[in-house]
């Protein structure tokens, strides 16, 4: 396929600004089957415009106006499109993996599978290969509009759709599993054959929804019997005080922090609580803002962290197992080995166990992860640069399409 320099394009987009503004020697800019990789488009507007079959890798189309424009089985992996307006565009067959759509407008959408035919079959390579399912998974689709949207089979599994609008819109057989849709609008849409296994349901509104409602009622029965510091007549000041003497007193006064099946996602000043040796089995922090948080020494097994912010967090010599950690940003922070002093004086190296936990899309550049017990990790899609593996287990653990630096897991 073709590269189209930036250069070029710019001459294609100038000819079209004359065009939609109907002055003379304007031309609608059609541009199919062209490598328009690392390309900027940000703030222009490029209505009716088509891409067909293009690969926008890693561009930049932000704050750009293409409304009714052509993205018929393009490959936008990792495409910067927040705050575009993308209303009553074709992306019937793209790829739309890892890219940013907040706050886009993707009002009247056509999300449904195409198939790349005579240029496909002739023996070139398309964007997007033959088509496919529509895909947005792991990307970001915060407080979008998508009503009305055609998205059959779509994949947005692992999805940031938070406070998203989807009102009237055709969804049969997607694929939403792990997306967090807390605040989502769901009215009038057609869900029938939809998978909404381990879905973010907080706040969802459901009216006259189509289709089987039956695993997103049970995910959402389960997450209103959820216990909360609240419902229980306490605060985490009052708990965390117990902790702190529990630990100076070596567990001869006060109460270790236990947290264990609390929805704790409400706590907005946790991070400024030491927390180290705490058990938090199956909490829900999801989204919270952790930055610099230490909870070394403690039990997150099958927490869920996902969409948290917790760059430079502590949790050396914690275990994880089983976690959730999708599209969340724990960049820079330090899941390595505590030295741990044993009763006779001596002292030996406790590891972190992430065994089992799902890290898909997460940000996890700078990353200390030595010594840590990695195996059947999932780092799909995640960003790897500048991670620290030395003596790691990493048996089984999964890095499809991850973000790594060359040699990097070479001192696993």
């Amino acid at each position: 396929m073709d590269k189209l320099s930036q250069e070029a394009l710019e001459s294609i987009i100038a000819g079209h600004q004359k065009y939609i503004k109907g002055m003379r020697g304007g031309v609608r800019a059609v541009i199919k089957f062209k490598d328009l990789s690392g390309v900027v488009i940000k703030g222009r507007d490029m209505s009716n415009s088509d891409f067909s079959g293009c690969i926008f890798d890693d561009a930049d189309l932000s704050g750009s106006n293409f409304t009714a424009s052509s993205f018929f089985a393009c490959d936008l992996k990792r495409t910067n499109m927040a705050h575009g307006n993308f209303s009553k565009c074709d992306f019937r067959g793209a790829c739309i993996v890892k890219a940013n759509l907040k706050e886009a407008n993707m009002e009247r959408t056509d999300m449904r599978q195409g198939v790349l035919m005579s240029y496909a079959e002739s023996g070139m390579r398309s964007g997007w290969g033959k088509g496919g399912n529509t895909t947005l998974q792991g990307s970001t689709v915060r407080n979008t509009d998508l009503s009305g949207v055609k998205a059959v089979s779509c994949n947005f599994a692992d999805s940031n759709m938070e406070g998203i609008i989807i009102h009237d819109a055709e969804l049969r057989g997607s694929n939403f599993k792990g997306a967090n849709m807390a605040g989502s609008d769901l009215t009038g849409s057609n869900l029938s054959g939809a998978d909404m296994t381990d879905v973010v349901v907080d706040n969802m509104k459901l009216v006259a929804v189509v289709g089987d409602q039956s695993q997103l009622r049970e995910l959402i029965r389960i997450q209103n019997e959820r216990k909360t510091l609240e419902s229980d007549g306490t605060d985490m000041k009052t708990l965390v005080a117990a902790h702190t003497k529990w630990i100076d007193t070596a567990g001869k006064e006060g109460k270790q922090l236990n947290l264990s099946e609390y929805d704790v996602s409400g706590e907005t000043e946790l991070r400024k609580y030491p927390l180290t040796v705490i058990k938090a089995e199956g909490s829900k922090f999801t989204g919270l803002f952790l930055e610099g948080v230490k909870m070394e020494s403690s039990v997150l097994d099958r927490a869920d962290f996902r969409d948290c912010k917790a760059k430079g967090a502590d949790f050396r010599g914690s275990s994880f197992k089983d976690a959730a950690f999708t599209r969340a940003d724990f960049s820079n922070s330090n899941f390595s080995a505590l030295k741990v002093k044993r009763p006779d004086g001596s002292e030996i190296l406790q590891s972190v166990d992430l065994s089992g936990s799902k890290m898909a899309f997460a940000k996890l550049d700078g990353t200390n992860f030595a010594h840590a017990n990695l195996s059947g990790v999932d780092f799909s899609h995640a960003s790897l640069r500048g991670c620290n593996f030395k003596d790691c287990n990493l048996e089984g653990a999964v890095f499809d399409g991850a973000d790594l630096d060359e040699g990097a897991l070479a001192v696993g």
